[in-house]
């Protein structure tokens, strides 16, 4: 027995040793934040010291080393998160993941983002003299001597993938990449469409689409999905986010107490992990900067010098249409354009595919018309619905992209004429550049090329593509977009609202609601002067006024409900969305219950679904709720009776009550809001349950406070479970005071590491939920005098 009790002691030891070897391997896979590292194309000795937060401080003898030492160091940190992007954009997930993410390939097939990317660094990278090109080059370089050199991440041995170098077409990927939150007019479009021809303009009066010039058609439940699949959907399966938002202020000096210009901004971009940016500080002899990067792009997209300050919003331009196409009877290949029949371009793509027995190719074949690519992957009913093909005109896709440029411009300007000059150059997305500068200037520039239509044109519904009526006729001046320069109010500020008319005319967009802006505006507008703190507490602030006002609407539609606990909960409500609250739970479930019972029995369930997580369903439901007359309050189906707004507020009323009691128990007092809003970062391979189980690569669930449409934004798609995961919110929070600009202070979703063997993984995470900040540093003694240094020579 001794000697089996040996035996059985040694292979304990052995299993330990193995386990604990194999755990140290892992390990030894994280980002190397210290010693020495002998890399071919750096000159000079570059010194990069990495902070407690993992942020890192480049310290460099000329650029090109600078950008040497950024692409090293934004891979070994974020590599992953590149080669995701790069196979996504590009169709080509099916190689590495199979048959699942065939659906994924195609739609990016079908829409030529990575042939647009192909262009535009075609164009571009020819020219070689460019501090652009070499820049970006040397950027580059780093990036593939760790990918020849470097430890490969655990999610590369785990797929069976191998690491391969990065190209310039890849940097133009990852910018095609960001102008996928401008695709949703491939969900809305055919809905509002079907709402429109079938339902009538009455059904869309509140929705501000313009929508009002003719009749409808008799009322139908079609249990239809009539959307495209889109890139939301792809991202979202993933675990790969999708800028959808943000928030910007900037602040004259009169309005600030320390006398110099405050900046505020917080992107909102689906959550992920890891996040979506990467921080990183580079100094070298004429150039000092702090910036916010994309995963593979070597300039800072936003970020700050000594002197002035820029940030993003999204400016939801509508440069996008789709067009019902007219096919020949006797030619499939040829549509009707304008007064002729006119042979379609054909593309064949192949499609590699890792399969059970070895790999092998799947086909697609893609046609184009005038106005861009027909929409291959439609679901089957939208093609029922609308008979004839439709084709995509997407401003992404019509001439090489200068972004590249742009962002650089950015970083390397010295006066407010300068940024503007850069932001007159965006084009392919709209984006709200928010500036200011040590010399007090403040301006909003709404920036991106806005499309040309003739006034009769709706582009909310889907357009006659045979005809030649409606057609594009170019593009407007970067003189004719919206723009706020050091306005006498003494402050600039966005949330994606709908700017003001320019020479008397309106820019059609995907405008959130009054929500956001309201509420900023009115914070801003209660005392005179602020401080960086007070304007915390603005980035932070989660009560919303408009839900307010639609409690009171639904109080006072239904009075004899009142002994109803769910309507005691709301009448004592502050509109505060905190994690201890109940009134959230409530209010949260009414509204949407009260709009599925309304506007079901017109659209079916299927293309209710494919409406509610959407903007148009988000930011107009209020109105249709204040609304007694709104026609969606009659149910279609019951066709001996007209419902009222009453009939459906106390139908739901009553479902309401019963279905939180069954979920979270009798005693109102535990409808806590932090039971039901959490968060989880999903990591692409977290998605697989097992290898989170071992690996822990989402990072989550967290109770989440505030909700969607406060200024402290966390998206989530409304429905009727009860449970409201956020998928979107602020992807970081700064804060900068020119008097001050070395200690400006910002917070990142989860960590700056997409490594799991990094400290810095998620080392923010919670720190993120209760509103903590941390600085961004500049100053070179404490930067030296903390945390790491590593060695680049």
């Amino acid at each position: 027995m001794k000697k089996l009790f040996r035996i059985l002691g040694v292979l304990m030891l052995l299993v330990a040793m193995a386990i604990g070897g194999f755990w140290f391997y892992l390990r030894s896979t994280g980002p190397q934040y210290s010693g020495t590292i002998d890399l071919e194309g750096v000159t000079s000795p570059v010194e990069v010291h990495y902070d407690d937060y993992g942020i890192p401080h480049i310290y460099a003898q000329n650029a090109q080393d600078a950008y040497h030492a950024l692409g090293y160091a934004h891979a070994q940190d974020r590599l992953f998160q590149m080669e995701m992007i790069r196979r996504l954009v590009s169709g080509r997930l099916s190689e590495l993941l199979g048959p699942a993410a065939l659906k994924s390939d195609r739609m990016f097939l079908n829409l030529r983002l990575r042939e647009a990317a192909k262009k535009s660094a075609d164009k571009w990278f020819a020219q070689k003299d460019s501090p652009v090109v070499q820049e970006a080059q040397a950027y580059l370089a780093g990036i593939n001597d760790f990918v020849d050199h470097g430890k490969m991440p655990i999610e590369f041995r785990l797929l069976k993938m191998p690491m391969r170098h990065f190209e310039p077409v890849d940097i133009y990927t990852t910018i095609e990449y960001m102008t996928l939150g401008f695709t949703m007019g491939l969900k809305e479009e055919p809905v509002l469409t079907k709402i429109y021809r079938d339902l009538g303009p009455e059904y869309l009066k509140h929705w501000d689409l313009g929508l009002d010039t003719l009749p409808g058609n008799a009322p139908s439940n079609s249990d239809k999905d009539l959307s495209f699949w889109s890139p939301y959907e792809a991202l979202s399966e993933l675990g790969l986010p999708l800028w959808e938002g943000s928030n910007a202020w900037v602040l004259a000096p009169k309005r600030s107490e320390s006398g110099k210009v405050l900046f505020a901004n917080d992107t909102h971009i689906g959550f992920s992990q890891p996040s979506v940016w990467y921080e990183a500080h580079l100094e070298y002899p004429g150039f000092s900067f702090y910036g916010n990067y994309l995963a593979g792009v070597p300039f800072g997209i936003v970020g700050h010098t000594r002197d002035y300050a820029w940030g993003l919003t999204i400016f939801p331009l509508d440069n996008m249409d789709l067009y019902q196409e007219k096919v020949n009877p006797d030619n499939a290949n040829q549509v009707w354009e304008d007064d002729h029949w006119q042979e379609m371009k054909v593309v064949n793509e192949i499609i590699p595919v890792k399969g059970d027995k070895g790999m092998y190719n799947d086909t697609m074949r893609i046609l184009f018309t005038r106005h861009g690519p027909v929409i291959r992957d439609a679901r089957p009913y939208v093609v029922e619905e609308f008979q004839q093909p439709i084709s995509l005109k997407w401003g992404a896709l019509e001439y090489e992209t200068r972004f590249l440029h742009v962002a650089r411009n950015f970083s390397h300007g010295h006066s407010m004429d300068d940024l503007r000059k850069s932001a007159a150059m965006v084009d392919i997305l709209g984006l709200n550049v928010m500036y200011g500068d040590a010399q007090g200037n403040i301006a909003k520039w709404s920036s991106g090329k806005i499309p040309i239509r003739p006034d009769y044109v709706n582009s909310k519904i889907i357009l006659d593509g045979a005809s030649g009526q409606d057609e594009w006729l170019g593009y407007y001046d970067f003189s004719e977009n919206p723009q706020i320069e050091n306005p006498e109010i003494g402050y600039v500020a966005s949330c994606n609202d709908a700017p003001s008319l320019v020479n008397g005319r309106f820019y059609t967009g995907y405008y959130p609601a009054q929500g956001r802006i309201g509420r900023v505006v009115k914070l801003l507008s209660e005392k005179e002067k602020w401080t960086l703190d007070g304007l915390k507490s603005i980035q932070l602030d989660d009560q919303s006024d408009v839900h307010l006002q639609m409690v009171q609407t639904i109080l006072e539609a239904v009075p004899e409900k009142g002994d109803k606990i769910i309507l005691k909960v709301l009448k004592d409500w502050d509109g505060k969305y905190g994690l201890g609250d109940n009134a959230p739970v409530v209010f949260t479930k009414l509204s949407f219950e009260i709009m599925e019972e309304a506007m079901k029995d017109e659209l079916g369930q299927k293309s209710f679904d494919v409406l509610r997580p959407n903007y148009l369903f988000k930011n107009n439901y209020q109105w249709v709720i204040k609304d007694p007359q709104s026609p969606w309050w009659d149910n279609v189906m019951t066709k001996d009776k007209k419902e009222t707004r009453k009939d459906i507020f106390a139908k739901a009323i009553d479902r309401t009550e019963r279905e939180l009691k069954a979920q979270l128990g009798d005693d109102p007092k535990n409808w806590k809001w932090g039971k039901v809003h959490t968060v989880t970062h999903l990591h692409p391979i977290g998605r697989n349950k097992t290898m989170n189980k071992i690996f822990h690569f989402n990072v989550g669930p967290l109770p989440t406070p505030s909700t969607d449409g406060v200024p402290n934004k966390m998206g989530f798609d409304p429905n009727g479970t009860g449970l409201y995961p956020v998928k979107t919110g602020p992807a970081l929070r700064v804060l900068i005071d020119f008097a001050d600009v070395e200690h400006s202070e910002s917070i990142n979703p989860t960590g700056q590491s997409g490594s799991i063997y990094s400290p810095h993984y998620n080392d923010q995470a919670q720190m993120y939920l209760d509103g903590k900040y941390r600085m961004q540093m500049m100053n070179q003694t404490e930067i030296q005098g903390n945390g790491t240094k590593l060695t680049i020579k």
